[in-house]
């Protein structure tokens, strides 16, 4: 159920704007999808209901894309289970087209902190299987040089949460592929928040981490 979910994150202040955000995704990607206009659909945003307030939890998402051979190939990414540690053998985290930061790079990166689907009802009473992750966004660390050149990868930082959308809901269809997150553990921790949540630990983030495939 979709409120007991939001009610179990309302302890930590930065994820009480849970349903808010979700419901805010989907319109937008509606606008999109069926080219209304977005003060259309504002004005009706509460008339787009999420079946039985019911989402729909998932432990992997899979991902086709095109190798840099022009081979056909898949990425499973998995939910990240402990983002305090980072380090785990499975893909956790995914790169999608750029539209946050710096557009000079074609791309961005976030962990996945949960991978739903949900039934949407629409304004017109059709309904709309609709799937979407939730992710916490990273930052590149741009006094880092990176690259083939340099034979280093790229090197990353945790988006903070006090930045508005940090956490974040994305389409999967605008995920370009899976990637593995692994902290640079000699760099060491964020200075202690004092608080914990699914997409931070009281004892600090990494400061950097670094991106494989």
């Amino acid at each position: 159920m979709l409120y007991p979910f939001v009610l179990d994150v309302c302890a930590d202040s930065m994820l009480q704007r849970f349903t808010f955000c979700l419901r805010e995704h989907l319109r937008l990607r509606l606008w999109s999808e069926l080219g209304k206009d977005p003060l259309h659909l504002l004005a009706q945003q509460e008339s787009i209901h999420i079946k039985h307030d019911r989402i729909y939890k998932h432990a992997t998402a899979q991902f086709n894309f095109t190798t840099y051979d022009v081979c056909r190939d898949t990425d499973v990414v998995h939910c990240s289970r402990d983002i305090d540690t980072g380090f785990s053998l499975d893909k956790t985290g995914i790169m999608v087209g750029a539209s946050r930061q710096d557009l000079s790079l074609p791309w961005d990166y976030a962990v996945v902190l949960g991978i739903f689907h949900a039934q949407v009802l629409l304004p017109d009473s059709s309904e709309r299987r609709m799937e979407f992750l939730w992710v916490r966004w990273f930052d590149r660390d741009v006094s880092w040089t990176s690259g083939q050149s340099t034979c280093r990868l790229e090197r990353l930082t945790l988006t903070s949460l006090d930045v508005p959308g940090a956490v974040d809901f994305v389409d999967p269809a605008v995920v370009i592929r899976g990637c593995h997150i692994v902290p640079a553990f000699h760099y060491g921790r964020t200075p202690p928040s004092g608080y914990s949540s699914v997409a931070h630990q009281s004892k600090g983030d990494w400061q950097y981490y670094y991106i494989n495939w």
